[in-house]
């Protein structure tokens, strides 16, 4: 009985310990410093999130702030709370406070969540569950003006690791061709041409990770060459 018992508690240790390298907490923090006869002086020690990961708590000084990553990713939020829930790319990422006009300094605390999602059951899964010529909902948030856009993305082939379709945002009166790959878990695309000029613009490029729990892909979005005015989380949704 007491080997059993000890056998039972090795098991409990190493299942947490894969709980926590599967799912654990990585913090940013960042702070901004007016100078004399500058606008600030930023300070931030990078954070790798390996795996990609999920905000789940910010702190900041009120005014907002930005999170820029070593692949010149940038997202900025006018709020704190407008953050959580945004999926983070892997890569190294830097937090950096936005200061309030009159004061001196500022800081901000990004708590991440990594180890959501992917790996190879996860990319079998939400490969089995994409079909060609099924309109699946697509949700968008411009965080620097916090608009929001529904649309529908419908794909054509889903050969090889390469996905092609079409993405309509019927608020814009928009239908504009996509083109991109998906592998590992994350599905990233590009809308590269018109089919029905309307509001929505080119060269946005999405890149979500698929998330289990939910049955989705979730991540981010911006726009190339206006990466400040046009970015923010995105969110796919599969058929359950």
């Amino acid at each position: 009985m007491k080997r059993l018992f000890c056998h039972l508690m090795v098991l409990c240790i190493l299942f947490l310990g894969l709980s926590s390298k599967a799912l654990a907490d990585a913090t940013i923090s960042g702070s901004q410093t007016r100078g004399h006869g500058a606008d600030g002086k930023l300070r931030c020690t990078g954070v790798s999130i390996q795996n990609g990961g999920t905000v789940v708590k910010v702190k900041d000084s009120g005014a907002g702030f930005w999170l820029q990553s070593d692949k010149g990713r940038i997202l900025r939020f006018n709020r704190a709370a407008a953050a959580v829930g945004t999926v983070l790319e892997a890569a190294t990422w830097y937090a950096y406070p936005n200061l309030y006009q009159g004061r001196n300094e500022a800081g901000v605390s990004v708590v991440v969540r990594t180890g959501r999602g992917g790996g190879a059951n996860n990319s079998a899964r939400a490969v089995s569950n994409l079909s060609i010529g099924i309109g699946y909902p697509i949700q968008a948030r411009n965080n620097p003006n916090n608009s929001n856009w529904s649309g529908t993305v419908t794909f054509t082939s889903l050969a090889g690791g390469d996905v092609h379709g079409e993405v309509a945002w019927p608020s814009l009166d928009s239908i504009n061709q996509i083109d991109g790959t998906f592998g590992n878990g994350t599905l990233t695309f590009k809308e590269s041409a018109y089919i029905k000029k309307g509001g929505a613009h080119l060269n946005c490029v999405y890149t979500m990770k698929y998330n289990n729990l939910s049955n989705n892909f979730e991540g981010t979005w911006y726009e190339e060459g206006k990466v400040d005015v046009y970015n923010g989380p995105c969110s796919l949704a599969l058929k359950k």
